[in-house]
């Protein structure tokens, strides 16, 4: 009885042992790390430096041709948001010119704000700038989906910058939650250490 229990402990650790290992295997050979929520290396994040929009508007004007048919409320919102991803990624751009080796890595939250700021942003300005471009310029700013391809285009980017900012508060407010908890936790050991 005693040989049967054994044989079928061993069978269960080696099995079990066979199917952690295959499972690592594939995961490695699909590139990602379980357990981590890391997609993208720290190091092949593209540099931001601080208050894009801004510097782009005082060396050269005319590379931000879009900002022409933009109502004044969506101006002053993409200033908003400039302002919000310079403060949440200014950790990142401090971590990659300071460590070789990140301390932690990038969140998937940091990784979509980014995504969206660098490359969905500029992408949609693009696409607006060309819709408005096309079209009349009288038409006004309204949130009625239904109206002229202008209207429309103006909504959609109005939609787009709202979802934008919401989601750099959000990461902004978890940021600073991390900070609070890291600041709390060596508070503490500083007090256990008298």
């Amino acid at each position: 009885m005693s040989m049967v229990l054994a044989i079928t402990g061993g069978a269960v650790v080696a099995v079990g042992f066979i199917a952690r290992k295959s499972w690592l295997a594939l995961h490695r050979m699909a590139g990602i790390t379980p357990g981590t929520l890391r997609y993208v290396e720290q190091e092949s994040l593209p540099y931001l430096p601080p208050s894009n929009l801004g510097n782009a508007q005082q060396d050269n004007p005319s590379a931000l041709s879009y900002l022409h048919y933009l109502p004044d409320s969506l101006i002053a919102q993409l200033h908003r948001i400039d302002a919000k991803a310079t403060i949440c990624f200014e950790g990142i751009v401090a971590q990659q010119s300071t460590l070789t080796h990140p301390t932690r890595p990038i969140s998937e939250d940091e990784f979509v704000a980014h995504k969206m700021t660098h490359e969905r942003l500029p992408q949609m300005l693009i696409d607006y700038e060309q819709v408005m471009r096309f079209g009349r310029r009288d038409t006004p700013f309204t949130q009625n989906a239904n109206s002229t391809p202008e209207q429309q285009a103006t909504f959609l980017l109005a939609e787009f910058l709202d979802q934008l900012e919401a989601r750099l508060d959000m990461l902004r407010e978890t940021t600073q939650r991390q900070h609070l908890q890291a600041l709390k936790g060596m508070a503490r050991y500083a007090k256990g250490r008298k």
